[in-house]
C-alpha cells in the first residue's frame, strides 16, 4: 500500500535538568518531579502524557499534566539510567537526555519543548491495500496511529486511576427482524463506581475465543476497549490502513483495520475516526465479521461504536457507546420442509454517560435531552 502524506518539519527540543538535593526517602522512593513548559512562551502544558522510560525503552510509569501549569511527579521502581517523554495529542512528542537515579534521590526536571503542531490534513489512500500489521510499518499510518494511541493510552490511564463516579442512562431495545419496528424497550438509570462505565474483555481471552460467543442458550459480543486496542495481540492480529475520505476537508481521518488473514475466530473489523486539524480520536465504529452463521443473521448489520472524549484537565473518557446484535430463531425452509435458522429479532443496547463526578462535583454533563 503506498500512502502520501503532508511533510512537516521536525520539531526543537531542549531538556533542562538539575539534580535538587535528595530529601529523605524510604529506599524505594527514587522520585522524579517537574513542568512540561512550552518553550514559545514558557506557559505550562496541561494535558500531556509524561512517562517514566529505562534504558531499553520500557515504559515505567506514566501521569497526566492535569492542570495548565503542567506539573507531574513519577515515581521510578529502583536506580538507573531514565528519560522523560511527554506526549500531547496534535503535537510532536518532546524526551529529555536520560539521566541517572540513585537510591533516594529526587530528581527535578522542566522539560521545555519547541512544540509544533501535527495535522492530519494531506493524509491520503491509495489504490495498495496490502496488510500492514502492525501500524508503524506505514508512514502515513504510523502518524495516524500516533494520534490514536495516545487518546488510547489518556483513556486508559483514566480508567486505571478510578478518577470519577458515572450517573448512567443504559437502553436496550428489541427490533423487529427488519430492524424497524421497536417490540420492547429497557431503560436504566445508575450510578457507576466503577473505575470506568464501559469495559472489554481481556485481550487475551479475545484472542483464544474471538469477540463473540454463540450458544443454544444466548450469545455475547463484545466491543474492544482502550486496554484492547493498545494491546500487542490487536496489533499483531489486525491490518491498519488510511481509510478512503467520506467527504469535505474538515471529515474525520480514518484509520481502518481488519483482521489479518487467516485468522478464524470471530472478529472486528472498523475505522478510528480522527480529526484532522487538531488529530483528536473522535469515535470508533466496527462490525462483526468470521461470524460462521447464516446469512439471515447478518441482516442485523452486527457492529458498534464507542465515542471518546477528552475533559478539561486532559483526562478522557468513553461518554457512549452502541452495539447491534442479532437473536437468531428457527423457521422451516419452504424448499426442503428442514428446520433452518431465521433472524428473530435485532437487539441494540446503547450506555449514555449523564454526568461525571469527582470528589469536587461535577466534571462532565451529556447532552439530557438526547434521544436515541
Amino acid at each position: 500500500m503506498n500512502l502520501s502524506m503532508a511533510r512537516t518539519t521536525p520539531p526543537t527540543l531542549l531538556a533542562l535538568l538539575w539534580l535538587f538535593v535528595a530529601l529523605p526517602q524510604s529506599a524505594h522512593a527514587q522520585l522524579v518531579r517537574g513542568r512540561i513548559v512550552d518553550a514559545g512562551g514558557g506557559n505550562g502544558i496541561g494535558g500531556a502524557m509524561v512517562s517514566l522510560i529505562d534504558q531499553s525503552g520500557r515504559e515505567i510509569e506514566q501521569v497526566l499534566t492535569r492542570s495548565p501549569r503542567g506539573l507531574f511527579q513519577l515515581r521510578a521502581p529502583y536506580p538507573g539510567q531514565y528519560s522523560i517523554r511527554a506526549d500531547r495529542i496534535g503535537y510532536a512528542s518532546t524526551s529529555s537526555e536520560f539521566f541517572g537515579l540513585t537510591a533516594t534521590d529526587t530528581m527535578t526536571i522542566e522539560l521545555v519543548a519547541g512544540i509544533e503542531p501535527v495535522s492530519l490534513r494531506g493524509i491520503e489512500a491509495e489504490a495498495d491495500r496490502r496488510c500492514r500489521v502492525r501500524p508503524q510499518e506505514g508512514l502515513a499510518v504510523a502518524r495516524a496511529w500516533e494520534e490514536a494511541r495516545k487518546a488510547l493510552e489518556a483513556a486508559l490511564w483514566t480508567r486505571e486511576r478510578g478518577l470519577y463516579r458515572y450517573e448512567m442512562l443504559r437502553i436496550q431495545r428489541r427490533l423487529d427482524e427488519r430492524g424497524r419496528r421497536v417490540e420492547q424497550e429497557d431503560r436504566s438509570y445508575t450510578e457507576v463506581s466503577a473505575p470506568a462505565p464501559f469495559t472489554s474483555r481481556p485481550a487475551d481471552s479475545l484472542l483464544a475465543s474471538g469477540f463473540v460467543r454463540l450458544s443454544p442458550s444466548g450469545s455475547e459480543f463484545w466491543a474492544p476497549d482502550a486496554d484492547v486496542l493498545l494491546s500487542d495481540f490487536f496489533l499483531d492480529t489486525h491490518c491498519f490502513r488510511i481509510g478512503e475520505s467520506e467527504g469535505g476537508p474538515g471529515e474525520p481521518v480514518g484509520l481502518e483495520f481488519e483482521p489479518a488473514p487467516g485468522r478464524q475466530v470471530p472478529e472486528i473489523a472498523g475505522r478510528m475516526s480522527l480529526h484532522p486539524a487538531t488529530a483528536q480520536l473522535q469515535r470508533l465504529d466496527f462490525r462483526y465479521v468470521n461470524l460462521n452463521v447464516h446469512p439471515r443473521l447478518m441482516r442485523a448489520s452486527p457492529g458498534g461504536r464507542v465515542d471518546f472524549r477528552t475533559l478539561p484537565n486532559g483526562t478522557w473518557i468513553v461518554p457512549s457507546w452502541h452495539l447491534r446484535m442479532f437473536r437468531p430463531g428457527e423457521t422451516v425452509d419452504a424448499f426442503t420442509g428442514r428446520p433452518a435458522a431465521s433472524l428473530q429479532a435485532v437487539i441494540m443496547e446503547h450506555g449514555e454517560v449523564l454526568r461525571v463526578h469527582d470528589e469536587d462535583g461535577i466534571v462532565f454533563e451529556g447532552d439530557r435531552g438526547r434521544r436515541i
